[in-house]
């Protein structure tokens, strides 16, 4: 009973969201492992992950080609509310990796929000500085307002934007990294008679890991949220842990903005599989399976 109320009211929130002609964006984020750190990831390297946390990490040693997907399971499972992601990265040298993916979020039949991304990073100091950039591609629609047969609706929109990000290593063992998400804020108007067309809102995100004796890895991240309305100039803090067994085994745990995350992750040949859950007082558990496979 409590599924189906918070899918009513996920339902709600969804339409009045295409009523309004507002695409959120709000709370995409990509990989099992990132979520289980708490969201403290954008200082960390080398997933294809990297293209949406910070593309300048793309670059980080020893990666090669990587296949990432994802499937996450909303708020204690709302039926049909679906979170998936499918990513590419390759590094083609020591000084230029590149990257691609697929995002999306939804309600399955009622509304979806998709982003395409490319990304490329670049080495400017021998593996101390790395500088990256993504295009993306922002999709919305409403199958379920096109099922109404108004003629105000407009279809599926696309709009482009950018992210820029950088990845330092100062020292030994320590990692910075800083990115900028979705520079240009554009609109996607769905409704032809709406007029509250807002923007697609963006996060500025400063971080910093530091690996332990090869084995554990302590990373904390400070981001500013330029979404509209409820988290508009809203500064969050995101901090994550992970330690390795033999190589083989993860355990993973976090605190993102006050909600608790944890997660493993196991190694088997060449594939790496990632479970992650993060808590939320309000709507529910959400969890999360991604699977990376290496060339």
């Amino acid at each position: 009973m409590r599924a189906l109320a918070r899918a009513l009211v996920l339902t709600a929130a969804l339409l009045s969201t295409v009523a309004a002609a507002r695409a959120d964006f709000v709370d995409q984020e990509v990989g099992a492992r990132g979520q289980a750190m708490g969201g403290a990831f954008t200082a960390m390297g080398g997933d294809p992950a990297s293209i949406f946390w910070n593309p300048a990490a793309l670059l980080a040693p020893g990666r090669s080609i990587q296949l990432e997907g994802m499937r996450t399971r909303l708020y204690d499972g709302v039926e049909g509310l679906t979170e998936d992601w499918l990513g590419l990265s390759a590094q083609l040298s020591p000084r230029l990796a590149l990257g691609a993916g697929w995002t999306r979020t939804g309600l399955e039949d009622l509304y979806h929000e998709d982003v395409i991304t490319g990304a490329a990073a670049f080495d400017l100091l021998e593996g101390k500085l790395s500088v990256g950039a993504s295009v993306l591609f922002y999709g919305a629609s409403a199958p379920g307002y096109e099922a109404l047969n108004d003629p105000n609706y407009l279809g599926a929109q696309w709009e482009t934007s950018l992210s820029l990000g950088a990845w330092l290593r100062p020292a030994e063992n320590w990692y910075v990294g800083a990115a900028a998400e979705n520079l240009l804020q554009p609109e996607i108007q769905l409704v032809g008679t709406s007029v509250d067309v807002q923007k697609i809102g963006g996060r500025r995100r400063l971080a910093a890991a530091y690996l332990l004796q090869d084995v554990v890895w302590l990373s904390g991240e400070l981001r500013h949220h330029d979404f509209p309305e409820y988290v508009d100039g809203d500064w969050t803090l995101h901090l994550g842990a992970e330690t390795w067994f033999q190589q083989v085994l993860a355990l993973r745990a976090g605190v993102d903005d006050g909600d608790l995350t944890a997660g493993a992750g196991l190694v088997i040949s060449l594939i790496r599989i990632d479970l992650s859950l993060i808590t939320h007082e309000r709507l529910g558990n959400s969890y999360r399976a991604a699977a990376l496979l290496r060339f």
